[in-house]
């Protein structure tokens, strides 16, 4: 089986009522062409599945949801997304305001449901790689998720996770704070959920795939690599758009990334190796 893991797209659509925020957040805005050159190279790597990992839009609206879903569907094989804040969130200011505030909405969730998001536990398996995913957006994980896990490993083949927010360990937190000191740990673990790890995660999962932070990083603590996935768009051409190509068979796992930054029509692409709801 291949996969493909995207994270943090952080679409916004001209349609978007918030207009004063599309200056404020223009620098994301901006860098849509990037996701799709992003999604044309995924589809020339010929995935089984494509994996959003979260944050496929910059706020929730309508519009933006729209949009995204809109861009998404170029892509040639099934897909399946879990949330990210992002989201998941409303902005609580006026229209003509630039103030980027934000909270979590039920409109948001029940909008996503009537698109067919489906945010609940999935097992992707095969005989060649097991992958779970489970909502994380608000750095917890919901009751049941641990047992969930525990119940759907598969012996005798990788086992892997994918989510939005990275799990809350030590090592995990020690990196971001080493590449961000300011970043708050409340947020950008899943400091509501601290007993993930033990109960489910330890000796059971390989690797785990994450977004949130904007950075990328691959840290392993015992049994696990913990890989944190950065954006899926290009920011003011420093970054490239990336996406992390997850190639398994009887005998090994391949895992590279594909990049794209988009210079007049034209995407570049470099590579490492180490649709539906």
């Amino acid at each position: 089986m291949k996969i493909a893991f995207i994270a943090d797209a952080h679409l916004i659509s001209d349609d978007d009522e918030y207009k004063g925020l599309h200056e404020t957040r223009g620098f994301l805005k901006q860098a849509w062409p990037t996701f799709a050159a992003l999604l044309d190279l995924v589809n020339d790597e010929s995935p089984d599945v494509v994996l959003f990992l979260g944050d496929l839009v910059d706020w929730f609206s309508p519009e933006n949801v729209g949009f995204a879903l809109d861009l998404v569907s170029a892509l040639q094989v099934p897909w399946y997304m879990t949330p990210g804040n992002h989201d998941l969130e409303t902005p609580q200011v006026d229209f003509s305001d630039t103030r980027y505030e934000v909270t979590p909405s039920r409109e948001a969730t029940e909008f996503w449901k009537r698109q067919g998001g489906d945010w609940r536990p999935r097992a992707i398996t095969d005989e060649t790689i097991n992958v779970l995913t489970f909502d994380s957006s608000l750095s917890c994980v919901a009751d049941g998720v641990a047992s969930w896990i525990n119940s759907s490993a598969v012996e005798g083949c990788p086992n892997v996770v994918g989510t939005h927010v990275p799990v809350s360990i030590n090592a995990v937190k020690n990196y971001i704070i080493g590449v961000d000191p300011d970043r708050d740990l409340k947020k950008y673990v899943q400091s509501r959920s601290p007993m993930l790890y033990d109960e489910a995660i330890r000796n059971r999962i390989s690797h785990v795939f994450t977004g949130h932070l904007h950075f990328p990083g691959t840290v392993q603590y015992e049994q696990t690599v913990f890989h944190m996935l950065g954006m899926s768009v290009s920011i003011e051409n420093h970054a490239a758009a990336s996406a992390t190509i997850v190639e398994a068979t009887s005998s090994n796992l391949e895992i590279r990334k594909v990049r794209a930054t988009t210079l007049g029509a034209q995407p570049i692409v470099s590579a490492r190796k180490n649709r539906a709801w």
